[in-house]
């Protein structure tokens, strides 16, 4: 019994430190074809639906989305696939 709970507090541990490793990430997409005011609500509306992005700031000005996001969850590539399948081309901007 003493072996399982050892066991049981290693295993607990070990998955509260693997998430504490995750956190939240900031990244910047290029994003083309935004010609109209709608279009800044329907990108920020498509990358909305990608489960774990926590903030979205679409600027038409600049032509870019700057997202965060948890990086446990998604990644800029998936983020930037989102919005090119909205009928838009995105791609993460390099740093």
């Amino acid at each position: 019994m003493r072996r399982i709970l050892l066991a049981l507090t290693f295993a607990t541990a070990a998955a509260a430190a693997g998430e504490a490793f995750a956190g939240d990430k900031t990244t910047t997409l290029k994003v083309r074809g935004m010609t109209c005011e709608l279009c800044p609500i329907i990108v920020q509306r498509a990358i909305a639906t990608v489960p774990g992005v926590k903030e979205i700031v679409v600027s038409p000005d600049n032509g870019t989305a700057t997202v965060v996001y948890n990086d446990r969850a998604t990644d800029p590539t998936e983020i930037a696939e989102t919005v090119t399948n909205a009928g838009y081309s995105a791609w993460p901007k390099r740093r």
